[in-house]
């Protein structure tokens, strides 16, 4: 009754749930609405938490209070009004859909087909963010079948000015993580500008029919950065010290949406691609770093480095720069990342060439399955390291 009132005060509209005896009951006759829940026992009607959900998702209700008694402290409810009211806004979303966690990084990510899936997909996907993250929070949002990712570069002052540069396809992925990343896109220029100061990163996905869904917007430094850097010539984190000084951004903003050649970043991860891809922890024997014209190597490793299992397992970002694609991307095989003693790492790199080398898949921005190939992974690699 007490919470009635309130609701009648606010002009909020009221569901009652009432057991057989209860029908006539006061707060069931003072309710818009009245649903019964069951036989006079407890336990078959008022702590019957599918019924009492199930009463909640039918009448359309938008909250539950659950009252001074039964389940007003029960964990096991509050879980299951949280799950429901995640459903009802999946049905508003549509299927497909995928399940993200709020911190982002491609960890406590979960595609969800059709309803039955999503109760568990949650558990998963809540389970793993805050493994990876230290938080269970996740959002939703609706699957966009054979799509591109792309993603736009930003960088504002504390002034009011804001710039776009040329966009990065990042759309060769595996388990939701980028494994390589290029400036130009194969698809697409795109620019938009954001009232946000420092560097920051639109991101879009690009269906079939050409049409752009928006992702979010990264406040931070991408890992992926430096494909941007050499294709602009603009030192992003130069830039992102100028403008915490207060300095005002003096890049031409017209220059920055036309590429200047092309630039291919691999991401080197401590995995076994012949094991689809799981966590290769373990120690770097030896390290070749590769070096050239056009060649960056961004990396973490050195010779004896333990790379332990408990962190993302990437090691090194290799860039590389040519007039267009194929010079790039050539240069892009970074077999000399590692020695014969560091196999896994050396099938990693020839794993990351294969894709490179193959330009419908890379169009197509889809990277092979990871079975594709193995065998010819780790023999390749023996033999470029044996060079």
């Amino acid at each position: 009754m007490r919470v009635i009132r309130a609701c009648r005060d606010m002009g909020i509209a009221t569901v009652a749930v009432y057991s057989e005896c209860d029908r006539a009951a006061l707060h069931v006759r003072m309710a818009d609405e009245a649903w019964p829940v069951g036989p006079n026992p407890p336990r078959r009607s008022y702590l019957r938490i599918d019924t009492l959900i199930d009463v909640a998702r039918k009448s359309g209700a938008d909250a539950v209070d659950p009252g001074y008694d039964f389940l007003a402290e029960n964990e096991d409810f509050a879980r299951a009004c949280r799950d429901a009211d995640v459903l009802r806004l999946a049905e508003e979303i549509g299927y497909p859909l995928m399940l993200k966690a709020v911190a982002g990084g491609g960890k406590g990510m979960r595609m969800v087909s059709t309803p039955a899936e999503l109760p568990s997909a949650l558990r998963a996907a809540r389970s793993e963010a805050n493994s990876a993250f230290g938080d269970s929070a996740v959002y939703l949002e609706r699957r966009i079948m054979h799509s591109r990712h792309i993603e736009v570069q930003l960088l504002g002052d504390h002034h009011g000015t804001v710039v776009a540069f040329v966009e990065r396809e990042c759309s060769l992925q595996r388990r939701h993580q980028k494994v390589i990343e290029e400036s130009p896109s194969l698809a697409v220029s795109v620019a938009r500008q954001v009232g946000h100061t420092n560097a920051g990163t639109i991101k879009c996905l690009l269906d079939e029919d050409g049409s752009f869904y928006f992702l979010e917007m990264n406040t931070r430094l991408q890992v992926e950065h430096p494909v941007t850097e050499m294709v602009s010539g603009v030192d992003l984190v130069h830039w992102q010290i100028r403008i915490a000084r207060g300095e005002r951004l003096t890049l031409d903003a017209e220059a920055l949406l036309v590429p200047r050649g092309h630039a291919v970043e691999c991401r080197i991860y401590a995995e076994d691609p012949d094991n689809n891809f799981l966590p290769s922890p373990g120690r770097t024997q030896k390290l070749r770093v590769p070096h050239g014209p056009g060649v960056r190597d961004d990396s973490g490793a050195t010779e004896g480095l333990d790379v332990p299992i408990f962190y993302d397992p990437m090691i090194s970002k290799l860039i590389t720069w040519g007039d267009d694609r194929t010079p790039a991307a050539r240069a892009g095989a970074p077999f000399d990342t590692a020695s014969p003693d560091d196999e896994t790492l050396a099938a990693m790199a020839a794993a990351v060439h294969q894709v490179l080398g193959g330009p419908t898949q890379a169009r197509a921005g889809v990277a092979p399955a990871a079975s594709a190939a193995p065998s010819r992974w780790r023999a390749q690699a023996r033999a470029e390291a044996l060079r």
